[in-house]
């Protein structure tokens, strides 16, 4: 169980137990904490609690949180660590498993503090607990066991809720996919599926279209045809000529499967004259005969029109249908051709290809642009021994990366200060000892100074340089500009990367060959000064003699 103290103020010596969950410290009656004094802000920070840190937050206060004497914005605190909130110092603190301290924090509760004396053992199985008083420096509770994790739930949000299970259910296979492949290739696969969604969602629109407008398109011409039909045959009809009435103008046009002149009276079939007399049983054809206006019936994949034939009916005075011209037309001679499909498709295809080609260089960017931002400003605070990094995102999870990242280098300074010093005489007498080993010419250059520190004794007469008295003078001394400029080129490199050796070759002015090595020697993670070797290059002619 976790829990804060007061070490000055009007608070001094008040214990407030924070367990799992937020908790918001300030002088407001709606804080959590109620601190007593006016450099504290109304709403001054806020502590989140898990099962396994603490993490402090400034939450835009006037004065300003402090951990261990550095301003944060967000930071992870451990038992032993001093925040401040403006003037106000607190210590953390870790409840021991067999005490309780009441009473605690509790979502928005405004907690009750007692004094650093309310520890004590848990009471024996049969002792009566005696009841809790408010504001007792004596009150004791004992510590009920309880599930961190149900109790952890309990004091979650909808929201944590539904984090939680995204991060714990829904995602953990992708999380494994991501940890065993760079991060292009995932981000790349994700921008493939979403290229791959994109195209089969934009298919089915354009299928529902085309299919609309094949049965639009199906409709017009096959009306066009029984309107045809009904000009042939009105007059033939009107007559009682039924020899001479004819389906022959239509029945070959593409895309009609059927064409039939129907008599209006008993329903028989006038024409085609294979069929003239009988009577269909195709459910359109009846359907049709009872509706006295234009109709028009979609089928599956065929689309059936029914125009009357009207005259005018003495019986009546009115004019009435005699008989009808029907026509059942096949909607695939309209239908998008296959190829035009796959045609379209294809379009498709390629269009959300450069628009996911596009997402992805900007994804990948702004994704790993903190990540680059960071690593830059961590190698700079290990080169120049800086105790705070910095970083523009104002993502939570980088913040509180950024927050443990300056924790850590804080610690690191500390434990450097306190070891023992290396005086830069002890360095140089290193490096004079370092340099004697090699066989060839060697020198040793101080990474701060550029001056030597040291040389061996194939320096003397060698033809690189004029004086071989170099100690204690710099780099810039020598008096070949071309040495000096592949020098300087050799300690960049090794700036850059001081893990690796580098080299350059180096030519005299005599024809000679040298091959410039150079090798950084390091100390609590700085350079302190560079091991530079030179080696005679022999041609393979001048070797064999």
């Amino acid at each position: 169980m976790w829990a804060i103290k007061v070490l000055n103020g009007g608070n001094a010596g008040k214990i407030f137990q924070i367990p799992i969950g937020k908790h918001t410290i300030g002088r407001s009656q709606r804080a959590n904490i109620r601190i007593d004094s006016t450099s504290i802000s109304k709403i001054h920070a806020m502590i989140l609690v898990t099962e396994d840190k603490v993490i402090i937050s400034d939450q835009r206060s006037s004065n300003g949180v402090y951990v261990n004497g550095v301003k944060v914005q967000n930071k992870i605190i451990k038992p032993g660590d001093k925040f401040a909130l403006s003037d106000i110092i607190f210590d953390v603190i870790r409840l021991p498993k067999y005490a309780s301290l009441l009473p605690s924090v509790r979502g928005t509760e405004s907690p009750q503090s007692i004094g650093s004396s309310a520890l004590a053992p848990i009471p024996a199985p049969n002792a009566e607990i005696a009841p809790y008083e408010y504001d007792s420096p004596q009150a004791l509770a004992t510590a009920v066991p309880q599930d961190p994790d149900k109790l952890r739930r309990q004091t979650m949000t909808i929201q944590e809720k539904a984090e939680a299970y995204i991060d714990e259910v829904a995602l953990p296979g992708v999380y494994e996919f991501s940890n065993k492949f760079d991060m292009k290739y995932v981000v790349l696969t994700f921008v493939g599926l979403y290229i791959l969604i994109v195209t089969i969602l934009s298919v089915i629109p354009v299928i529902s279209i085309s299919r609309d407008f094949v049965v639009e398109e199906s409709s017009r011409r096959a009306e066009s045809l029984a309107r045809l039909l009904v000009q042939v045959n009105r007059q033939y009809l009107i007559s009682n000529n039924e020899i001479n009435v004819s389906v022959s103008d239509v029945e070959n046009k593409p895309g009609v499967e059927k064409a039939f002149i129907i008599d209006a009276a008993d329903g028989h079939i006038v024409a085609p004259v294979k069929d003239r007399g009988r009577f269909s049983k195709i459910p359109f054809l009846q359907e049709a005969r009872k509706k006295n206006a234009r109709y028009i019936k979609l089928m599956d994949n065929e689309i059936g029109v029914s125009i009357p034939i009207v005259h005018h009916n003495p019986m009546t005075g009115e004019p009435s249908p005699i008989a009808f011209a029907m026509i059942i037309y096949n909607l695939d001679q309209v239908a998008l051709d296959p190829r035009k499909a796959v045609s379209l498709v294809i379009q498709i295809l390629l269009i959300t290809l450069i628009a996911g080609g596009i997402l992805y260089f900007f994804l990948y960017k702004v994704i790993t642009k903190p990540i680059f931002d960071l690593n830059k400003e961590m190698d700079v605070a290990l080169r120049e021994s800086k105790q705070n990094i910095e970083i523009d995102s104002p993502t939570p999870i980088f913040q509180r990366l950024v927050a443990n990242i300056n924790s850590a280098l804080s610690r690191m300074s500390q434990e450097s200060n306190s070891g023992p010093a290396v005086s830069l005489g002890d360095k140089a007498m290193e490096a004079s000892e370092v340099v004697q080993m090699f066989p060839v010419a060697a020198m040793a250059i101080s990474a701060d100074t550029e001056a030597f520190l040291a040389l061996n004794d194939f320096i003397n007469g060698h033809p690189l340089f004029d004086d071989s008295n170099l100690v204690d003078k710099y780099l810039d001394d020598l008096t070949d500009p071309s040495l000096i400029e592949s020098l300087r080129d050799l300690l960049q490199k090794a700036n850059d990367n001081p893990n690796q050796r580098h080299s350059n070759t180096l030519p005299t002015q005599d024809g000679e060959k040298f091959d410039v090595t150079i090798k950084s020697i390091q100390d609590m993670g700085s350079t302190v000064y560079y091991i530079i070797c030179f080696t005679e290059i022999y041609d393979e002619e001048g070797y064999d003699e």
